[in-house]
């Protein structure tokens, strides 16, 4: 079972990834 937490459209990019995805992806793994 999973949950989805953020949805993502389109190619990431580095940016995308350095400024939304890679700090909630942080975020997300100090959470229970």
């Amino acid at each position: 079972q999973g949950v989805i937490r953020y949805k993502h459209i389109g190619p990431i990019t580095p940016k995308d990834w350095e400024e939304k995805i890679g700090p909630l992806v942080a975020y997300l793994e100090k959470q229970p």
